[in-house]
């Protein structure tokens, strides 16, 4: 087995930790709720075995993980700690093309929207969501303030379209208006697709 450079940190919410791990030794994109009941590949299964856990998000060098309410850090964490450097040390973290890619982009683009992109829109009275998936081609809705506001282009690129490029460099972005925008969106009014087919930015390290 590996060894592992890895660090935890917390959040601001109380049931989130957040560890950091060598990239490398996390891959891809996947997003474990306790209340489903789908397939997972082995590493999370393996996570999702320990006790009072809510949620586990895998994105490339984090694993974040959400506790249950009634649950306590002091028992959880080193029990944690101690798998997510087992599994990373056996590559059982390695999870880049573990699920079809029309699944891991979606997880990827959820966490986004779910981060700071989210709060930003939300704090402007606005709400960005994704609509639908079309190979490696991401619609999204803007909705609320966010809805024909002149940055509208600005604020994918900067926040969705390169992110995601460091970990999907074919990836298309593009702006559909209203909520019934469906993942084809040929009969929808469209700001012109957003992409950088071969560009990584070196700074954008990680997602969220």
């Amino acid at each position: 087995m590996d060894q592992v450079s890895m660090h935890m940190e917390s959040t601001a919410d109380a049931n989130i930790l957040k560890w950091f791990v060598e990239e490398d030794k996390v891959t891809g994109f996947i997003d474990w709720k306790a209340t489903q009941a789908d397939d997972v590949p082995a590493g999370v299964a393996a996570l999702a075995e320990l006790p009072d856990l809510q949620r586990v998000r895998i994105r490339p060098g984090q694993v974040i993980v959400t506790k249950k309410e009634s649950a306590a850090w002091p028992n959880l964490a080193p029990a944690l700690n101690d798998k997510i450097a087992q599994l990373a040390g056996l590559g059982q973290l390695k999870l880049a093309g573990a699920r079809p890619l029309e699944e891991e982009i979606r997880s990827a683009v959820d966490q986004l929207l779910e981060g700071d992109l989210g709060d930003l829109a939300a704090s402007h009275g606005g709400c960005i969501s994704l609509a639908g998936i079309e190979g490696q081609q991401v619609s999204v809705s803007m909705e609320g303030a966010c809805h024909n506001c002149p940055a509208t282009r600005q604020t994918i690129d900067r926040n969705v379209t390169r992110p995601l490029t460091k970990f999907f460099p074919e990836i298309r972005v593009r702006v559909v208006e209203g909520e019934d925008g469906g993942s084809t969106g040929n009969s929808l009014p469209v700001i012109p697709t957003i992409g950088h087919p071969k560009t990584r930015d070196p700074n954008l390290d990680r997602i969220g």
